[in-house]
């Protein structure tokens, strides 16, 4: 058949230049909470892909709802009052949930305790001065020096810090009647403890007391835990009992 290549030729040119077929979509649902389970209103939650960005918000009882393609998919989640998720994850289902819980990060109530000098009878000498003493009521944020996780900066949240030769010690808020830990946040997960040890290089970091965990598996609690977050495959975690 004289005409057969010709007509191979037409037909692979059609095949060339019919449009791609377009990928389809995903249904992503989930509820973002604070760590007692309770959904958060007005969340917002912006989704990256290649090429493509989605926001959305939660209802309130902290539900939401996206269409996304099914392919690795970026999460960043921020709330008033509370400190931002981030994390990536791949989708490869039809149908996919994804919970997000947020750890607080508001501020205690700014206020100051001035101690009245206590009157004792004395020989005649002066008494010291007992001075005023503010609380630290206001978070303080600061990137990890030379960390950098999956192209995110790990940062800390905190009220005070001391120094020492080789490490960082961050500590929390003196709120009236409570305390509140540090907090850091890294791209895939968020750690709070009663005080957070970070070596100088910043790939280290050390929670000690009242432990609380947060990652895509869950949350976790204990009285200890070490992160490394050098590893290029995601952060090594290591929880104490």
């Amino acid at each position: 058949m004289k005409n057969k290549p010709l007509l191979l030729l037409s037909l692979s040119l059609l095949l060339q230049a019919a449009p791609a077929a377009p990928k389809r979509m995903i249904r992503i649902h989930g509820k973002v909470s604070d760590v007692r389970g309770l959904g958060l209103e007005n969340a917002e939650i912006t989704m990256s892909q290649a090429g493509t960005t989605t926001k959305v918000e939660t209802d309130e009882k902290g539900n939401y709802v996206a269409n996304v393609k099914p392919e690795i998919l970026k999460l960043n989640v921020v709330r008033d009052g509370f400190c931002p998720a981030t994390e990536e994850i791949t989708l490869d289902k039809f149908h996919s949930e994804r919970n997000i819980v947020l750890l607080d990060c508001s501020d205690c109530p700014e206020m100051d305790i001035d101690y009245e000098p206590t009157h004792i009878e004395t020989d005649g000498s002066a008494p010291a001065p007992v001075a005023s003493r503010p609380f630290v009521y206001k978070y303080k944020t600061e990137d990890l020096v030379g960390q950098i996780f999956n192209q995110a900066v790990a940062k800390v949240y905190f009220g005070t810090k001391t120094e020492e030769q080789n490490t960082i010690t961050y500590h929390g808020l003196d709120c009236p009647g409570y305390d509140k830990n540090p907090v850091l946040v890294f791209n895939g997960g968020n750690l709070s403890a009663a005080k957070l040890v970070v070596s100088r290089e910043g790939r280290v970091v050390r929670g000690e007391g009242n432990v609380l965990f947060i990652d895509k598996r869950g949350t976790s609690r204990g009285s200890s835990i070490e992160i490394d977050l050098s590893h290029t495959g995601g952060a090594e975690v290591k929880i104490g009992p």
